[in-house]
């Protein structure tokens, strides 16, 4: 990301505060990371001192449905995380601009809901800049609204169409979240709670994955388990499992699918399932991965792939890189995000294979022998 900085403007100078608008009751791994990277204008509000990140989340699962229980169980927990860890706590972004996290309000108006609540602190001190980060997931006639309404900034997590109502100044205002999307501004929603984040904190024993296993090795799936994909997993396991000792951890509510293949591969006491649906556990469990399984391919997942597809950006690959986890990648994948893999190489090897599904069981093989070194 090309960061919009420079020395202050003429004027004074005065305490800044932005708010991150999520009117979707999902996407919070997003968050942190636009509060670090987002690039905005700094030149133009000569602020004083950290800025002040406020957030306004909403409890909307999808264009204006309200979520179901297993996903306002999602906004719950990350309200919590919020409130634990990131609260007046202050972080330095990538461009040198310190940040100190201040409130966080939920409610299905977003920011009016927060100015509401907020009226007497913040109507005496208006916004610098208000991003939208869950922009596409409603209209593109409300992104136009949301950016005529002032400083407003967007982050996009798919190809902005024309042919849905996208404008050039929507792509101007925005940011994308895959390297896809180049030369656009865009950034990889990498900064997420664990070892590897920017200020770290002890995670409990108590929330490691299962029972101690001793030296086995946990391999985790990070994506729906749709049975192409387990076939693929289950035909290595036969093998492997008689080389490495290991234990496959599914970290998605689709795990329940991958039962009756790997049962018919006699690989299923290897298998082991996870729903996690708050926020800071999964990310937990997440951090204690030893390989990562993003096993999404250009045949079955296009839109992680293609512009004309969707161009969407692959949240796997963000827990990949965020994380720093060893993974088994499809090769396509793996050369999308080259720039970033290669960043954290050392600590995390990526291994591909190609459209040849016996690939996959060699990829496997030589990341666990590696590490095992």
């Amino acid at each position: 990301v090309t960061t919009r900085g420079g020395g202050p403007a003429p004027g004074p100078l005065r305490r800044c505060h932005i708010l991150l608008e999520n009117k979707a009751d999902y996407h919070y791994e997003v968050i942190e990371s636009t509060a670090l990277r987002f690039p905005l204008p700094w030149r133009n509000y000569n602020c004083l001192g950290a800025v002040i990140v406020d957030l306004a989340l909403s409890p909307v699962a999808f264009r204006g449905r309200t979520s179901l229980s297993s996903r306002s169980s999602e906004l719950q927990g990350y309200e919590r995380y919020f409130a634990q860890h990131l609260q007046g706590r202050s972080f330095r972004r990538l461009d040198g601009v310190h940040i100190r996290y201040g409130h966080s309000v939920a409610g299905p108006h977003g920011q009016r809901e927060y100015d509401r609540r907020n009226a007497s602190l913040f109507n005496a001190t208006p916004y610098a800049a208000i991003i939208g980060i869950s922009c596409d997931s409603l209209f593109y006639s409300w992104i136009k609204t949301f950016l005529r309404r002032g400083p407003h900034y967007c982050v996009l997590h798919g190809t902005c169409s024309e042919s849905k109502g996208c404008t050039p100044t929507i792509v101007r205002r925005s940011c994308f979240l895959t390297p896809l999307h180049a030369p656009n501004c865009f950034f990889v929603p990498q900064n997420l709670p664990g070892e590897n984040r920017m200020e770290a904190y002890t995670r409990p024993s108590s929330l490691r994955l299962g029972a101690p296993e001793g030296r086995r090795t946990r391999p985790c799936v990070l994506c729906p388990m749709k049975p192409e994909r387990t076939y693929l997993l289950a035909s290595a396991l036969t093998k492997l499992q008689h080389e490495h000792s290991l234990r496959v951890h599914v970290l998605h509510v689709s795990a329940s699918r991958a039962h009756n293949i790997f049962e018919a591969a006699n690989v299923s006491h290897l298998l082991h399932t996870t729903s996690e649906p708050d926020f800071l556990r999964y990310q937990q469990l997440l951090a204690q991965c030893d390989v990562a399984l993003p096993l999404i391919t250009p045949q079955d997942d296009p839109k992680y792939f293609s512009l004309a597809h969707g161009g969407k950006a692959s949240g796997h690959m963000a827990e990949v890189i965020g994380h720093q986890l060893p993974s088994v990648m499809h090769a396509d994948l793996k050369q999308i995000y080259a720039k970033e893999l290669r960043e954290i190489a050392l600590a995390a090897p990526a291994v591909s294979y190609t459209n040849d599904s016996s690939t996959f069981e060699v990829a496997l093989r030589e990341l666990l022998t590696g590490l095992a070194c």
